[in-house]
């Protein structure tokens, strides 16, 4: 058959999510907060407003609910009634059953008598007094007009204009639930004519776990849209939650149904019984009232798990799948969501932590807006080629900063409304052109206190208004960010003539469309970060690959890791000095970004799309294989090449470390410590050199440690019974403290931390290296001073202390010490890396003298120790790579 935008149902469910959350952000936008800013600005508290609701509407709840509940006299009058009928009715079938005469009229009338018997017989639920009938809202009618009358005249006119407000919001959720087609218009009509000042009327502490709002299991939506009332003399609660959870309710079933049309009407015009049927599923039972066995409609057809259910104006349709096909079962159940089990409730606190690590690193990151947007860029244009867009690269980029401007001023609230990339912009959001989420709330009470909360965050202080305005402006730079080349790739397609739902599909599929996940995507991503990101990225990127283009994308990622490195090694190689500052730079820096060099010891980077970065370093590394040094060997290249691949697929988030690779996001940062390397590899802390003579952590800091953590581990040393020489029972360094700060915080705690460096520097003489720089750390870097030294000579430190522990273990052991001699030829200079190791010590010491004296100038004496340290290291790294090269020769 033809798929087309109105039976496309995979095509629904995409835009979903997003529609979803724009119509329900909408909402609390333009009729919830404004609600909630005038309660605030009259001075009444939802306790308040939701008991002049409740007294409001009690009187017409009353006696609405007083006639649907009868007294127990009248009860027994109407049943013996009934059971007369029906023992005539019983008799009159006998009669004609032997007369052999029609039976038919007289069997409809026993089962409607019947019928009714069982309806009064459930009205003895409630054996309520009178005044007990008459306060079946919660609330009788006194208790409605003494409420009523203590509010003074100066105030009533408050509650009446919150009122209105309250009666707009159930207004349009009829609305709602009428332009979905979830209820009929004669049900709707009478609900509107029922009550003139209608709230919900819950009672949430006496139907605890009950689901007051169902918005229906995966796709299926069945029943009415709330529930005809009984009535009782509890509590009302949450009135305002309802009110709210109402809507939202509303939103989700019609959004779900939306979809569910679609696919009705595929299935309508696709028949296919070895798939699916819009035919009730039928089969024989007895019945309870004569005993005999029938065929008809499964009266439990409604929740089986092959059965989707969904609403055409206001009546119940279903989609009844093959229960003997595999692959329509498979369909149900992901429909249904039935391949998705509750999280366990350690998985359920293990994601929110897992949550929380992925916002603070990317939605409350203020360098991660920028990277995500430079490779979002480059993988939009070249994932183009895959699309109807193919060839457009050029237009979509140019649109992209327009875009970008036109999103940020709208998320600011600050963009005229009448702009054509304002109306577009919101209008790909209706489409759901962007990934969308929303907040779910486990009942009335968790919205109410989200709500309660909501007010509250009226009357915030200075200090916490100006915390919250970073964390919201954070979140909409971000945003603009990640939607800008989406949003250009809108309107070219709209341009090209693409209708409205593809051309949202396009742009939202266009970079990783975080919605879409597989079925293990939820317990996988309780553990693992950026898991489904990082899945989706690599289907987006193989897709691309596999396209028309894929070839020519290969062959271009290659030649610029060629062309980049070619570039680098000849402005930024060795010179006559011998000191390569291409060397020097960090290989995880090489590994994501092109190097652009600015000189011999400065360099840009420009981060490159995560996936199609693997392209650029096999060119690198064969160019640094060709013309490097010794140290560039072919199994080197080879294993940085692999853990490059390994890095850059890997869904768990792979750093080349197996155990920080399957530990869980929440415990990277534990496994990190222990291992004291950090994601890159670098060293995160200096270790004692020798674990029988330990020193205070203090003592050990980095010079990248920030000054706030050399303060708290002095004082966590000081306070825990440690000294200047010895260590207490806790005695961090400054780095372990910094760390674990960062990866707390995310990219803004350690924004921060590099602010504090920066603004420090200057007065205590250290050394500002180009990763401390606050904001620039990710698009710039040089090679200069111990930073730009102290990365290799550790390396070459480190592989020294391995060549004498081999030759010390060897003589120990009486083996053959020669041979090492003969195969390493660094041997010949242990002796020259235990001197620069032990000048450095000293260097450090004189160094933390100075500074604890602190006399007038010492900044420049700790510059000049600075420079000092510097050299050393760069003494010693020269000296490993003459001789590295002489004994390649």
């Amino acid at each position: 058959g033809t798929v087309t935008d109105l039976n496309d149902a995979y095509l629904g469910e995409e835009l979903y999510h997003k529609r979803l959350a724009k119509r329900s952000e909408d909402f609390l936008a333009q009729e919830v907060k404004p609600l909630l800013a005038q309660m605030r600005a009259a001075g009444v508290g939802m306790a308040e407003l939701e008991r002049y609701l409740h007294a409001r509407h009690a009187p017409e709840a009353n006696a609405a609910m007083a006639e649907r509940n009868p007294t127990q006299a009248m009860i027994d009058v109407r049943q013996q009634q009934l059971a007369a009928d029906v023992r005539q009715l019983e008799l009159d079938l006998q009669r004609a059953q032997s007369r052999g005469t029609a039976t038919k009229a007289i069997l409809e009338a026993l089962e409607a008598a019947r019928a009714d018997q069982r309806q009064w017989g459930r009205a003895q639920a409630f054996r309520g007094t009178e005044d007990e009938r008459l306060a079946l809202s919660g609330m009788s009618d006194e208790q409605a007009q003494a409420i009523m009358d203590a509010i003074p005249a100066g105030r009533r006119q408050h509650f009446e204009a919150l009122a209105a407000r309250v009666d707009a919001i159930n207004s349009k959720t009829l609305d709602t639930l009428q332009r979905y087609g979830l209820a009929d218009r004669a049900t709707l009509d009478a609900w509107r004519s029922a009550y003139q000042h209608y709230v919900p009327l819950h009672r949430d502490e006496a139907h605890a776990g009950s689901a007051s709002h169902p918005i229906g299991q995966g796709f299926s939506v069945k029943g009415d849209a709330a529930k005809r009332r009984t009535g009782s003399t509890a509590e009302v609660t949450n009135i305002l939650g309802h009110i709210v959870m109402q809507r939202e309710a509303a939103l989700t079933r019609g959004e779900k149904n939306a979809v569910a049309k679609r696919l009705y009407l595929l299935a309508s015009q696709n028949p296919d019984r070895n798939l699916w049927s819009l035919e009730a599923p039928k089969r024989s039972y007895v019945d309870n009232e004569t005993g005999l066995v029938v065929r008809g409609v499964d009266p439990l057809y409604k929740s089986k798990p092959n059965v989707l259910m969904l609403k055409l104006a206001g009546k119940d349709v279903a989609i009844v799948f093959n229960e003997r096909n595999a692959q329509a079962m498979r369909v149900a159940e992901a429909l249904k969501n039935l391949d998705v089990g509750d999280l366990h409730v350690v998985l359920g606190l293990t994601s929110k932590a897992t949550r929380w690590f992925s916002s603070v690193n990317t939605q409350y990151n203020p360098v991660f807006g920028v990277i995500n947007f430079i490779r979002d860029v480059q993988a939009g244009l070249l994932n183009l080629s895959t699309t109807p867009l193919a060839g457009k690269q050029r237009e979509v980029g140019r649109d992209t900063v327009a875009a970008m401007r036109a999103i940020y001023r709208d998320v600011r609230g600050k963009a005229p409304k009448n702009t054509e990339w304002t109306r577009l912009w919101q209008q790909m959001q209706d489409d759901g052109g962007t990934t969308g989420y929303r907040d779910l709330f486990v009942d009335a009470e968790d919205r109410a206190r989200k709500l309660q909360k909501e007010l509250a965050s009226l009357d915030r202080g200075q200090v916490s208004e100006k915390a919250h305005a970073i964390v919201d402006w954070l979140s909409d730079y971000n945003e603009t960010m990640e939607n800008a080349v989406r949003l250009a790739a809108c309107k070219q397609a709209l341009d090209a003539g693409m209708s409205r739902p593809r051309a949202a599909s396009l742009a939202k599929n266009l970079t990783v469309n975080f919605n879409r996940k597989g079925r293990q995507t939820r317990e996988l991503g309780a553990l693992y970060a950026f898991f489904n990101a990082a899945v989706q990225g690599n289907a987006r990127v193989f897709q691309a690959l596999r396209g028309p283009a894929g070839r020519k994308i290969m062959l271009g990622g290659v030649m610029v890791g060629v062309v980049n490195t070619l570039l680098g090694m000849l402005v930024m190689g060795g010179g006559d000095d011998g000191d390569d500052n291409w060397e020097k730079i960090p290989e995880f820096i090489k590994e994501r970004s092109i190097i652009v060099p600015l000189g011999r010891e400065d360099y840009a980077t420009i981060p490159m799309p995560l996936g199609f970065h693997v392209l650029p370093n096999i060119g690198r590394l064969a160019v640094e294989f060709a013309l490097g040094g010794p140290e560039k060997g072919a199994g080197r290249q080879i294993g940085a090449l692999l853990l490059t691949l390994v890095d850059a697929f890997d869904p768990l988030g792979g750093s080349g470390d197996l155990a920080q690779q399957v530990a869980p996001s929440v415990l990277d940062p534990v496994v990190a410590l222990m291992q004291n390397k950090d994601w890159t590899g670098r060293q995160i802390y200096r270790e004692d050199r020798n674990s029988l003579d330990p020193t205070p952590g203090h003592q050990r800091a980095k010079d990248s440690a920030s000054t706030p953590s050399v303060i708290i581990s002095k004082g966590l040393n000081w306070l825990t019974g440690g000294t200047d020489y010895r260590p207490g029972l806790l005695s961090w360094t400054p780095d372990q403290l910094d760390y674990v700060f960062g990866q707390l915080t995310g990219g803004l705690g350690r924004e921060v931390l590099r602010a504090s460096a920066a603004v420090a520097a200057p007065f205590t003489g250290d050394e500002l290296p180009a990763h401390k720089v606050p904001l620039l750390s990710r698009v710039y870097g040089n090679t200069r001073g111990p930073s730009g030294q102290s990365e290799r000579y550790y390396e070459n430190i480190r592989e020294l202390n391995e060549i004498e522990n081999e030759l010390q273990g060897r003589a120990k052991a009486g083996q053959d010490v020669q041979a090492v001699l003969r195969s390493e030829p660094l041997a010949q200079i242990l002796g020259a890396g235990k001197a620069a190791d032990k000048q450095i010590k000293a260097l450090r010491d004189l160094r933390r003298e100075v500074a604890r004296e602190a006399a007038p100038g010492y900044q420049a004496q700790v510059r000049q120790i600075n420079e000092q340290i510097g050299g050393v290291m760069g003494a010693l790294n020269k000296e490993v790579r003459r001789v590295q090269r002489e004994a390649a020769r």
